[in-house]
């Protein structure tokens, strides 16, 4: 039976993306949380959970609003139309 991977979590992504243009790498990011480079794989590849200690450490290291970095934006579209439809009912 193949193993089913996880799909990158959305901040996953963002992550990398920051660290692309930032010219940085996993290593350098790892070293810096501190964890190990192949758990920091796992967690932005989404194999594996991050706590919100190492979230908030991505955060600041690579200088980025946390809620940018960790909330999904469907869900953050969804919130913004639910308030403007709340707005014209009142």
């Amino acid at each position: 039976m193949p193993k089913i991977r996880s799909q990158r979590p959305s901040w996953g992504k963002r992550v990398i993306e920051v660290m692309k243009t930032q010219r940085h790498n996993q290593e350098w990011l790892a070293e810096r949380i501190p964890i190990d480079r192949a758990v920091l794989s796992r967690i932005l590849s989404g194999e594996r959970e991050a706590t919100e200690e190492v979230k908030k450490r991505i955060a600041l290291l690579l200088g980025v609003p946390y809620a940018w970095l960790f909330t999904d934006v469907d869900l953050r579209l969804a919130a913004l139309k639910a308030d403007r439809e709340q707005q014209q009912d009142n």
